[in-house]
């Protein structure tokens, strides 16, 4: 069960700088991308940043919105974490090509991932421009995640919390895996 997680607690889902998957929802058409590049910016209010290229579909849905949802994925769905970062969701419905359930946003529009233990929603409150890249810096509306895996930070030997080296190889904990792509 998921349980509300503290505005002082609430960037500390992503302290670790994990990769995590980003969703949006444009016309009732949700959609979801990879992104490695994360960072909390500040703890009151919780502010975080995600960087996103222009190219990508779901830069064009957040540009608009204005709103999206950080999940924090484990090792278990790696390939899926993989795959999303590989297939547009222009001519793609991602959530149906990787199994993932939805559920719906408590503050914002913006469905959740239900396989994954930690969620930020978020509102995007500026957009610095760096090269060809969009820095998506926005307030924690609400946080939560699973109790048994988060208390006041990540309980490590529960949560398999997922980071990138970079191309198909991802490591939780002292575990390093390559992932194939599904």
């Amino acid at each position: 069960m998921k349980k509300e997680v503290a505005e002082a607690n609430a960037t500390k889902l992503i302290y670790n700088g994990p990769c995590v998957l980003v969703t949006c929802q444009r016309n009732g058409r949700p959609n979801v991308f990879t992104v490695s590049w994360n960072t909390p910016v500040s703890i009151v209010p919780p502010i975080v940043a995600i960087s996103c290229v222009k190219s990508n579909y779901s830069w064009e849905i957040i540009r608009g919105t204005k709103e999206f949802t950080i999940n924090v994925p484990e090792m278990d769905i790696v390939d899926a974490v993989f795959g999303c970062g590989k297939v547009s969701g222009r001519e793609v419905d991602k959530f149906s090509r990787f199994g993932f359930g939805l559920e719906s946003g408590k503050k914002v529009s913006v469905p959740s991932i239900k396989e994954c233990p930690g969620q930020l929603e978020c509102k995007v409150i500026a957009e610095p421009q760096f090269g060809d890249f969009s820095l998506f810096v926005a307030e924690v509306v609400s946080a939560y995640a699973e109790e048994e895996k988060f208390d006041t930070k990540w309980i490590l030997e529960k949560a398999k919390i997922i980071n990138h080296l970079g191309d198909e190889v991802f490591y939780s904990l002292g575990i390093k895996q390559s992932a194939k792509l599904i």
